[in-house]
C-alpha cells in the first residue's frame, strides 16, 4: 500500500463526495467493511471509528477515529506493549501532542481493500436426532458471510457481519426443522432466530419407509470480503455465490444403523482380495426392517446411503465395496462373496450429495 496512491483532498471533501449520489465511485461503509488487514493490526481497533463516516474510494479506504478516541486507542496500545513505566512516559508525551488545538478534529486511517477471497468450509454431514451441527469455516479474506437454510428465503438465513471462524446451529429432525443458533466464535457476530431452516423428507428407497428415511437439508452460503455489502441477497442472481450448496442428512432417534465389513477400492470392481483394502461401513435401516444387506436403488437417487461411522456423522469414500465374508458385525453374508456395490456421491435437489449412495451392483467401472 503506497501512500501516493492515496486521494489528498481534506477528508471533508471526500465525506461529501461519498454524500454524492451522482458520485459512485465514493461511497460511505459501514464498521463491518473496513479492510481485514486493518482491522487486524495490533495498534486499530474498529470500536473506536466513527462508523457511519467511513469513506470508500475504488479500492481504498478513508478510516476517522476521533482526536479523543485516537488518543485513546493509542494509549492502550502503548500500554499493552511496554511496561508500565515506560507506558506512563510514552503516553503522556503521545497525549501532550494530541491535546493542541491545531491538530484535527478527525484522524483519518488508511486502508486499502485485499486479496480475493478463497471460499471453504468443514462440517459433519448430518447426524442422528438433535443434533449440534458445527461449521468451520476456513476461508481465506474473507470478511463475514450470510448463510442460507432451505427452503431459502430470508427467514432462513444467517448474517455474519464479521468473519466467524467457527458457529453451530442445532437441528431437530424429528420436527423437521432448524431448532436454534449459536456461535462459536463471538456472539455478537451472528444472527439468526429460532426455527431457521426447514427439512424435507426423502425416503432411501424414493417411494416409502421400508428402508428408512430422513431430513434433507440444504445450506449455501456467499461470503463478503474488503468493502462488499453486509449481506447478499441470494435472489439477485447478479450477486456472486461463493459456497455452492450441499446436502445434509439427519435422521430421526428411533433410526437403526446396520454395519458390515467391506473390501474397498475408489475405481477397481474386480479382484478386491489383491487390491482392496477393509473397511467397516454403516448404513440406515428403517426401525421396523430387519438387518439386511444395504439396500440397492433401483429409482433415481435412491439406494442405501453409506458412512464411516455409527452415528452418520461422516461420510464413506465413493467407490467399490465387496463383502469379505468375514469380520461382519451384523447379517449373513456367506451366500453374497461376489457381490460388489458401487457407490457415488452426486447431486440431489440442487445440491451437492455429501455422502455417497449404492448407485450399481455391476462389475463394470462407471465412476
Amino acid at each position: 500500500m503506497a501512500l501516493k496512491d492515496f486521494n489528498k483532498q481534506l477528508f471533508s471533501q471526500l465525506s461529501a463526495s461519498a454524500a454524492d449520489s451522482g458520485d459512485t465511485n465514493t461511497t460511505f461503509r459501514t464498521r463491518q467493511r473496513i479492510p481485514k488487514a486493518l482491522k487486524e493490526a495490533n495498534f486499530f481497533n474498529q470500536n473506536f471509528v466513527d462508523a457511519s463516516r467511513i469513506v470508500r474510494q475504488g479500492d481504498k479506504f478513508y478510516v476517522p477515529i476521533p482526536k479523543a478516541n485516537f488518543r485513546a486507542m493509542t494509549t492502550n496500545f502503548i500500554e499493552s506493549q511496554f511496561i508500565p513505566s515506560v507506558a506512563s512516559q510514552l503516553s503522556s508525551s503521545f497525549n501532550d501532542k494530541f491535546n493542541l488545538a491545531s491538530l484535527p478534529t478527525d484522524i483519518v486511517v488508511l486502508g486499502q481493500e485485499g486479496a480475493s477471497i478463497t471460499a471453504s468450509y468443514t462440517s459433519d454431514v448430518g447426524g442422528i436426532g438433535t443434533t449440534t451441527f458445527l461449521i468451520t469455516n476456513t476461508s481465506q479474506n474473507a470478511g463475514g458471510a450470510t448463510w442460507s437454510f432451505s427452503p431459502g428465503d430470508t427467514k432462513h438465513e444467517i448474517c455474519q457481519n464479521e468473519f466467524t471462524a467457527s458457529w453451530s446451529h442445532l437441528f431437530n429432525p424429528t420436527t423437521l426443522s432448524g431448532s436454534s443458533l449459536t456461535n462459536n466464535s463471538n456472539p455478537n457476530t451472528a444472527s439468526g432466530s429460532v426455527g431457521v431452516g426447514l427439512g424435507t423428507t426423502i425416503f432411501i428407497n424414493g417411494t416409502n419407509n421400508d428402508e428408512g428415511k430422513f431430513a434433507r437439508f440444504i445450506l449455501k452460503g456467499k461470503l463478503f470480503g474488503d468493502g462488499d455489502e453486509t449481506t447478499f441477497n441470494f435472489a439477485n442472481s447478479a450477486t456472486p455465490e461463493f459456497i455452492a450448496p450441499r446436502q445434509y442428512n439427519f435422521f430421526e432417534d428411533d433410526i437403526r444403523v446396520a454395519s458390515g465389513g467391506f473390501l474397498y477400492h475408489p475405481s477397481r470392481p474386480d479382484t478386491p482380495g489383491n487390491f482392496g483394502s477393509e473397511s467397516i461401513i454403516y448404513w440406515p435401516v428403517s426401525g421396523s426392517t430387519a438387518v439386511q444387506l444395504p439396500y440397492s436403488g433401483t429409482l433415481a437417487q435412491s439406494g442405501a446411503l453409506f458412512y464411516s461411522n455409527a452415528i452418520l456423522t461422516q461420510a464413506a469414500a465413493a467407490g467399490f465395496y465387496y463383502p469379505t465374508g468375514r469380520r461382519f458385525m451384523v447379517g449373513d453374508y456367506n451366500n453374497t462373496t461376489d457381490l460388489v456395490f458401487g457407490v457415488k456421491t452426486g447431486s440431489f435437489g440442487g445440491a451437492k450429495e455429501l455422502v455417497p449412495r449404492i448407485y450399481t451392483s455391476s462389475f463394470t467401472p462407471q465412476l
